[in-house]
Protein backbone atom coordinates (compact mmCIF):
# COMPACT_ATOMS: atom_id res chain seq x y z
CA UNK A 1 0.00 0.00 0.00
CA UNK A 2 1.53 3.29 -1.05
CA UNK A 3 1.66 6.50 1.00
CA UNK A 4 -1.13 8.29 -0.97
CA UNK A 5 -3.61 5.50 -0.26
CA UNK A 6 -2.78 5.57 3.47
CA UNK A 7 -3.39 9.34 3.68
CA UNK A 8 -6.69 9.06 1.75
CA UNK A 9 -7.94 6.30 4.03
CA UNK A 10 -7.04 8.26 7.18
CA UNK A 11 -8.90 11.37 5.90
CA UNK A 12 -12.05 9.35 5.14
CA UNK A 13 -11.95 7.82 8.64
CA UNK A 14 -11.78 11.27 10.34
CA UNK A 15 -14.62 12.61 8.16
CA UNK A 16 -16.88 9.70 9.01
CA UNK A 17 -16.15 10.09 12.73
CA UNK A 18 -17.00 13.83 12.67
CA UNK A 19 -20.24 13.29 10.79
CA UNK A 20 -21.35 10.54 13.16
CA UNK A 21 -20.97 12.67 16.30
CA UNK A 22 -24.26 13.21 18.20
CA UNK A 23 -25.57 16.77 17.53
CA UNK A 24 -27.05 16.89 21.05
CA UNK A 25 -23.56 16.43 22.42
CA UNK A 26 -22.36 19.50 20.52
CA UNK A 27 -25.37 21.48 21.79
CA UNK A 28 -24.69 20.38 25.39
CA UNK A 29 -21.09 21.48 25.10
CA UNK A 30 -22.20 24.88 23.77
CA UNK A 31 -24.72 25.30 26.59
CA UNK A 32 -22.12 24.33 29.16
CA UNK A 33 -19.69 26.90 27.71
CA UNK A 34 -22.36 29.64 27.75
CA UNK A 35 -23.39 28.70 31.29
CA UNK A 36 -19.80 28.94 32.49
CA UNK A 37 -19.45 32.35 30.82
CA UNK A 38 -22.68 33.65 32.37
CA UNK A 39 -21.61 32.32 35.75
CA UNK A 40 -18.30 34.18 35.47
CA UNK A 41 -20.11 37.42 34.52
CA UNK A 42 -22.60 36.99 37.38
CA UNK A 43 -19.81 36.34 39.88
CA UNK A 44 -17.95 39.40 38.64
CA UNK A 45 -21.05 41.56 39.05
CA UNK A 46 -21.56 40.35 42.62
CA UNK A 47 -17.93 41.00 43.48
CA UNK A 48 -18.12 44.52 42.02
CA UNK A 49 -21.34 45.30 43.92
CA UNK A 50 -19.68 44.18 47.14
CA UNK A 51 -16.72 46.49 46.73
CA UNK A 52 -16.41 49.01 49.54
CA UNK A 53 -16.52 52.71 48.61
CA UNK A 54 -13.25 54.58 48.59
CA UNK A 55 -12.65 55.57 52.20
CA UNK A 56 -10.61 58.55 51.05
CA UNK A 57 -13.78 60.22 49.68
CA UNK A 58 -15.30 62.21 52.53
CA UNK A 59 -18.96 63.06 52.12
CA UNK A 60 -19.80 65.86 54.51
CA UNK A 61 -23.56 65.31 54.45
CA UNK A 62 -23.05 61.89 56.08
CA UNK A 63 -21.50 63.44 59.17
CA UNK A 64 -23.62 63.56 62.29
CA UNK A 65 -23.78 66.66 64.45
CA UNK A 66 -21.34 65.01 66.88
CA UNK A 67 -18.70 64.99 64.12
CA UNK A 68 -19.01 68.72 63.40
CA UNK A 69 -16.21 70.83 64.81
CA UNK A 70 -16.99 74.41 65.87
CA UNK A 71 -14.71 76.83 64.04
CA UNK A 72 -14.16 74.36 61.18
CA UNK A 73 -17.58 74.78 59.60
CA UNK A 74 -19.88 77.70 58.88
CA UNK A 75 -23.52 78.23 58.02
CA UNK A 76 -24.88 80.11 55.02
CA UNK A 77 -28.48 81.22 54.54
CA UNK A 78 -30.48 80.45 51.41
CA UNK A 79 -34.01 80.43 50.07
CA UNK A 80 -34.55 76.72 50.80
CA UNK A 81 -33.13 76.71 54.32
CA UNK A 82 -29.53 76.68 55.57
CA UNK A 83 -26.31 75.14 54.29
CA UNK A 84 -23.29 74.01 56.31
CA UNK A 85 -19.86 74.28 54.71
CA UNK A 86 -16.82 72.35 55.92
CA UNK A 87 -14.04 74.96 55.95
CA UNK A 88 -11.34 72.37 55.31
CA UNK A 89 -12.85 70.32 52.50
CA UNK A 90 -15.41 72.70 51.03
CA UNK A 91 -18.05 69.98 51.17
CA UNK A 92 -21.51 71.21 52.07
CA UNK A 93 -24.80 69.84 53.29
CA UNK A 94 -28.17 71.56 53.25
CA UNK A 95 -30.59 71.81 56.15
CA UNK A 96 -33.71 72.22 54.08
CA UNK A 97 -37.10 73.35 55.31
CA UNK A 98 -39.16 70.48 56.75
CA UNK A 99 -36.04 68.89 58.26
CA UNK A 100 -36.68 67.38 61.67
CA UNK A 101 -36.60 69.90 64.51
CA UNK A 102 -34.42 67.82 66.85
CA UNK A 103 -31.70 67.09 64.30
CA UNK A 104 -31.64 70.73 63.14
CA UNK A 105 -31.31 72.02 66.70
CA UNK A 106 -28.63 69.45 67.51
CA UNK A 107 -26.55 70.48 64.49
CA UNK A 108 -26.84 74.22 65.19
CA UNK A 109 -26.12 73.70 68.89
CA UNK A 110 -22.91 71.92 67.95
CA UNK A 111 -21.81 74.81 65.72
CA UNK A 112 -22.99 77.77 67.80
CA UNK A 113 -23.38 76.48 71.34
CA UNK A 114 -26.47 77.13 73.40
CA UNK A 115 -28.92 79.62 71.85
CA UNK A 116 -29.32 83.18 73.10
CA UNK A 117 -33.09 83.01 73.19
CA UNK A 118 -35.91 80.58 72.52
CA UNK A 119 -39.65 80.48 72.96
CA UNK A 120 -42.97 80.56 71.15
CA UNK A 121 -44.29 83.42 69.06
CA UNK A 122 -48.00 83.40 69.84
CA UNK A 123 -48.88 85.80 67.02
CA UNK A 124 -47.41 83.49 64.36
CA UNK A 125 -47.98 80.21 66.16
CA UNK A 126 -44.38 79.01 65.71
CA UNK A 127 -41.52 78.15 68.04
CA UNK A 128 -38.28 80.08 67.57
CA UNK A 129 -34.64 79.77 68.59
CA UNK A 130 -32.11 82.58 68.22
CA UNK A 131 -28.44 81.78 67.68
CA UNK A 132 -26.43 85.02 67.71
CA UNK A 133 -28.88 86.77 65.37
CA UNK A 134 -29.93 83.77 63.28
CA UNK A 135 -33.55 83.10 64.23
CA UNK A 136 -34.89 79.67 63.25
CA UNK A 137 -38.59 78.82 63.24
CA UNK A 138 -40.19 75.46 63.97
CA UNK A 139 -43.72 74.15 63.51
CA UNK A 140 -45.01 70.61 64.16
CA UNK A 141 -41.47 69.43 64.96
CA UNK A 142 -40.15 70.63 61.59
CA UNK A 143 -37.72 73.40 60.61
CA UNK A 144 -39.87 75.80 58.59
CA UNK A 145 -38.06 79.15 58.32
CA UNK A 146 -35.30 81.52 59.37
CA UNK A 147 -34.74 85.26 59.74
CA UNK A 148 -31.84 87.62 60.36
CA UNK A 149 -32.82 91.03 61.73
CA UNK A 150 -29.89 92.04 63.93
CA UNK A 151 -27.67 94.75 62.41
CA UNK A 152 -24.67 93.08 64.08
CA UNK A 153 -25.34 89.67 62.53
CA UNK A 154 -23.47 90.45 59.32
CA UNK A 155 -21.67 87.09 59.45
CA UNK A 156 -24.84 85.32 58.36
CA UNK A 157 -24.96 85.59 54.57
CA UNK A 158 -25.71 83.63 51.41
CA UNK A 159 -23.00 81.70 49.56
CA UNK A 160 -22.61 84.76 47.30
CA UNK A 161 -22.10 87.05 50.30
CA UNK A 162 -25.50 88.74 50.53
CA UNK A 163 -26.45 89.52 54.11
CA UNK A 164 -27.27 92.31 56.54
CA UNK A 165 -25.45 95.46 55.37
CA UNK A 166 -25.22 94.39 51.71
CA UNK A 167 -26.04 97.32 49.43
CA UNK A 168 -28.81 97.40 46.86
CA UNK A 169 -26.18 97.51 44.09
CA UNK A 170 -24.43 94.43 45.48
CA UNK A 171 -27.76 92.63 45.83
CA UNK A 172 -28.61 93.24 42.16
CA UNK A 173 -25.14 92.07 41.12
CA UNK A 174 -25.70 88.74 42.88
CA UNK A 175 -29.38 88.13 42.19
CA UNK A 176 -32.09 89.19 39.79
CA UNK A 177 -34.06 90.58 42.72
CA UNK A 178 -37.54 92.02 42.46
CA UNK A 179 -37.83 95.17 44.55
CA UNK A 180 -41.13 96.82 45.44
CA UNK A 181 -42.82 98.85 48.16
CA UNK A 182 -44.94 96.91 50.62
CA UNK A 183 -46.75 97.51 53.90
CA UNK A 184 -43.54 96.80 55.82
CA UNK A 185 -41.10 98.85 53.71
CA UNK A 186 -39.05 98.50 50.54
CA UNK A 187 -39.16 94.74 50.10
CA UNK A 188 -37.20 92.49 47.76
CA UNK A 189 -37.38 88.83 46.80
CA UNK A 190 -34.96 86.56 44.94
CA UNK A 191 -34.58 82.76 44.69
CA UNK A 192 -36.68 82.21 47.80
CA UNK A 193 -34.93 84.97 49.78
CA UNK A 194 -36.88 87.92 51.11
CA UNK A 195 -35.73 91.09 52.79
CA UNK A 196 -35.99 94.81 53.36
CA UNK A 197 -33.83 97.67 52.11
CA UNK A 198 -33.21 100.82 54.12
CA UNK A 199 -34.27 103.05 51.18
CA UNK A 200 -34.63 103.21 47.41
CA UNK A 201 -31.16 104.68 46.94
CA UNK A 202 -28.51 102.63 45.07
CA UNK A 203 -26.34 102.32 48.18
CA UNK A 204 -29.21 101.54 50.55
CA UNK A 205 -28.46 98.48 52.66
CA UNK A 206 -30.30 95.32 53.60
CA UNK A 207 -31.77 95.59 57.10
CA UNK A 208 -33.74 92.34 57.31
CA UNK A 209 -33.58 88.92 55.66
CA UNK A 210 -35.84 85.89 55.87
CA UNK A 211 -36.99 82.74 54.06
CA UNK A 212 -39.63 80.09 54.52
CA UNK A 213 -42.32 80.42 57.13
CA UNK A 214 -40.77 83.27 59.09
CA UNK A 215 -42.71 85.39 61.53
CA UNK A 216 -43.07 88.67 59.63
CA UNK A 217 -45.89 90.92 60.81
CA UNK A 218 -47.37 92.99 58.01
Amino acid sequence: MNVNKIILKLGLTLLVTACSQDPSSIEDNTKQSNSTSEKNISTKSIQESNKKPDDSIKVFHQKSSSQLVPGKAHVTIEGEGLRIFDNETGHATPIVFNSLQNSTISTLNTLFGEPNEQGKNEECGVDFINWNGLITYFLNNKFVGWAVNDSKATHFATASGVGIGTTRVELKESYDAEIKKSTIGLEFSAVGLNGLLSSAKPHATITNLWAGQACILR
